[in-house]
């Protein structure tokens, strides 16, 4: 839904005036849970997509409501994300705003996690 950007192509059909009112109630309703529940579906999915991209940027993944929500997340595959960002973090390759947000993850991850800390 999110690659193919389903909520604009609603948006764009409901801008259409459609003649079929039923057609035009289903895509707003369509529309409507769209919107309510984009976010909570893909942000942890969006979260891995960039990191394995290897370029991070400030936006609401990498804030503390992420964190708390999606903490237990991480520690799937042995804790396979968190060494991901770790390896940004040693990366020559890694420009220095990435590097800054996987530390800051980094810290999230310490304190948000039973074991961040450890």
């Amino acid at each position: 839904m999110v690659d193919n950007d389903l909520l604009s192509m609603v948006e764009l059909y409901i801008k259409t005036n459609l003649k079929d009112k039923d057609l035009m109630e289903d895509l707003m309703k369509i529309g409507e849970v769209l919107e309510k529940n984009l976010i909570i579906l893909t942000s942890f999915e969006k979260y891995v997509k960039e990191l394995l991209s290897g370029q991070l940027e400030w936006g609401p993944v990498h804030k503390d409501k992420f964190w708390k929500n999606n903490i237990k997340k991480f520690e799937d595959n042995d804790f396979h994300l968190i060494k991901k960002i770790i390896d940004l973090i040693k990366s020559k390759q890694s420009s220095e705003k990435t590097i800054a947000i996987a530390c800051y993850d980094i810290g999230e991850f310490a304190r948000f996690h039973t074991w961040g800390k450890r």
